[in-house]
């Protein structure tokens, strides 16, 4: 087997997209004592991955970590300069690289152009809207047809009662919770409003609304709504393969609107 490269990160970059990405996917994977130290904290989670999650993926009969073993192995990591490049994985649903690469900067490249054209400060146009729902549940069929049965729901909910969406994207996963026989329905995503928002979605998630975001909010929302379900690092290898099998179809992201 090819070996390992052993990364030398030289640098830790830190825009705006490069925070929503730590937050996301690597403070919730990697200890809190070494939240401090960025480089520490990218080589654990490159640690984790390799000696891990992927090896129990392919020994538990993964077909994707199979194939693509020596390229997740070898992942780059990301938001940092490294002495080396190789392949990327392409192992989006699990890799916490190739995760923020297809979705944590994805949601971020599409929202910046529209929310701060001209290099704004404050976004332009109406108020942002950022939701999420986590459901548990006691089995698999359940949270699946939770996730992809009311995909649209919050949007309809807010077009319904007059609300003016002008973009949106929404973000969807299942995954199994450590707890014996739990499973998680994850849906999210943020929606730029046209027209004021006035708690339409108060009782069926968790909605934070508001009217002109700055940057640096806009990373806080942004890591809510896409995070990393470092979970995967402790369920059993069975239950997560028998939920990527049966999920992979699933389309995690979607954009409507202006975010298209």
């Amino acid at each position: 087997m090819a070996k390992d490269k052993q990364y030398k990160i030289l640098e830790v970059k830190n825009g705006y997209g490069d925070q929503a990405y730590w937050r996301s996917v690597v403070v919730s994977s990697v200890s809190k004592k070494f939240h401090k130290q960025p480089k520490k904290c990218i080589e654990l989670l490159q640690k984790r991955w390799r000696q891990v999650l992927l090896p129990k993926l392919r020994e538990a009969g993964y077909e994707p970590a199979r194939k693509h073993f020596v390229f997740g192995r070898n992942c780059p990591p990301v938001s940092v300069t490294t002495d080396q490049r190789s392949y990327v994985c392409q192992l989006h649903k699990v890799c916490p690289f190739c995760w923020g690469r297809h979705y944590t900067f994805k949601v971020w490249n599409h929202l910046l152009p529209v929310m701060f054209p001209a290099k704004n400060q404050l976004s332009t146009g109406g108020g942002v809207l950022a939701f999420w729902k986590p459901t548990v549940v006691d089995s698999l069929q359940e949270a699946y047809s939770i996730s992809t049965g009311f995909r649209l729901s919050e949007l309809d909910a807010l077009q319904k009662q007059g609300v003016l969406v002008n973009g949106s994207f929404v973000f969807t996963f299942v995954r199994p919770r450590p707890e014996a026989g739990k499973w998680l329905s994850w849906r999210s995503g943020i929606v730029l409003l046209g027209s004021p928002y006035e708690n339409q979605l108060e009782a069926s998630c968790h909605p934070e609304y508001i009217p002109h975001v700055k940057k640096s909010q806009l990373v806080n929302l942004v890591a809510k709504t896409v995070p990393y379900p470092a979970s995967m690092f402790k369920v059993e290898p069975d239950r997560l393969v028998t939920c990527l099998e049966a999920t992979k179809s699933m389309r995690y992201l979607s954009f409507r609107g202006s975010l298209r």
